[in-house]
């Protein structure tokens, strides 16, 4: 039995070799700083690895690396993409955005890339293409192209650029959703977009599909 600070709490996951949870602990207590824990599943044992202070602030989304058991992503608030390492409890911004750039809905994908959302153009008409980030060389690609033109609503925009993205395990595939609920899949290896499903809500209204692969 794992006994955890008594404090709201966030994204609970496990790592990529079932070996550790994660989760963040937010809100009031003795130390209103933001911390990431780690739980040991054999053992119970509950690690602190790092706290994060207000600013630069927390935005939740702990999430382990698909491929390194000791590697966590989590959301700043003033750089976007943060990234531990559970051995030396180092943050560290792995992406540093523009001024008013999107960069939301981060999730791990193969070999140790980071996928997320995002453009340089401002709400409400915002592009937002679906990006890779390689940690290791600060490489970024677009993966899922968006869109933007001068005359555009932000209906029209909203129908042309991406909200959530995620990749299938193997590399084969991501797949992204929208404002009106259309579902496209991209083909890892080439970006060849192909339409799965659309029209599943009205235009900012109602739930996001929040599209995801399982694991197998």
């Amino acid at each position: 039995i794992a006994q955890v600070p008594e404090r709201p709490a966030t994204s609970l996951n496990g790592n990529c070799d079932g070996s550790r949870l994660a989760l963040g602990i937010v809100g009031p207590g003795e130390n209103p700083d933001a911390a990431i824990y780690t739980i040991d599943v054999n053992s119970g044992e509950v690690n602190e690895v790092c706290r994060i202070p207000n600013p630069p602030g927390f935005g939740g989304h702990v999430q382990w690396s698909h491929d390194n058991p000791y590697l966590l992503s989590f959301a700043g608030r003033i750089n976007r993409l943060m990234v531990v390492d559970i051995r030396d409890k180092t943050p560290r911004a792995v992406y540093e955005e523009r001024e008013h750039e999107l960069v939301t809905h981060e999730s791990w994908w193969v070999d140790n890339q980071l996928m997320f959302c995002g453009g340089t153009h401002p709400k409400p008409t915002e592009d937002s293409h679906v990006k890779l980030l390689n940690i290791d060389t600060g490489t970024v690609r677009i993966v899922g192209a968006g869109a933007w033109w001068e005359s555009a609503t932000p209906e029209e925009i909203a129908k042309r650029n991406w909200w959530h993205a995620s990749g299938s395990d193997y590399g084969r595939w991501v797949a992204a959703d929208n404002w009106h609920g259309d579902i496209m899949v991209f083909e890892g290896k080439t970006t060849r977009p192909r339409l799965l499903t659309q029209n599943h809500r009205t235009y900012g209204k109602g739930e996001h599909p929040h599209v995801g692969w399982d694991r197998r």
